[in-house]
């Protein structure tokens, strides 16, 4: 759900203000080309795109766009504790982040409701979740490639089949 506020009243007021609003979110979207995978998960060997790359990129073309952006939690809540191999008990965390995006210019506001989860050992499971939900609603929102398709085909070979042929004529 996307939430729309703004001082002026009327709807030819509104269709212009969201209409520049607009503007600045196609901005920010060209200034940042993509994102490149510079972390590395070591235990299970993959890349990642770093929150603070994304954020970097974002921040400044958002600011180049004439945008703030505010973040605040509106809710979290602890779901349940996963026991790994071995033994440790890790704390999935889910948050709700309330994101807002606002013309600096006009002070049109677009409030958007993002989802973030987190999982760890310690006491960080609520900070992941805070990072993960920023990252992913900065990278989604504005478009920012990062090179890989989670849901792209993996690479087989499609199973070989025979053709079944019937030969004879039909009557």
């Amino acid at each position: 759900m996307i939430t729309v506020t703004t001082e002026k009243g009327g709807t030819n007021d509104r269709l212009k203000l969201r209409a520049a609003f607009a503007k600045k979110l196609n901005k920010v979207i060209a200034g940042v080309d993509g994102i490149a995978k510079t972390g590395k998960n070591e235990k299970q060997n993959y890349h990642y795109a770093e929150e603070a790359e994304v954020v970097k990129h974002v921040r400044k073309a958002l600011v180049d766009a004439g945008l703030s952006f505010e973040v605040e939690v509106e809710h979290r809540e602890w779901t349940h504790e996963i026991t790994a191999r071995s033994g440790s008990v890790h704390r999935l965390c889910e948050v709700l982040l309330i994101c807002e995006l606002t013309d600096t210019d006009t002070g049109y506001t677009r409030t958007y409701r993002w989802l973030g989860d987190g999982l760890d050992p310690g006491d960080k499971a609520i900070y992941k979740a805070y990072t993960s939900g920023v990252k992913y609603f900065l990278m989604k929102n504005f478009l920012l490639p990062t090179g890989d398709d989670v849901e792209a085909a993996p690479d087989v070979e499609p199973a070989k089949t025979e053709a079944k042929t019937n030969t004879k004529p039909h009557p």
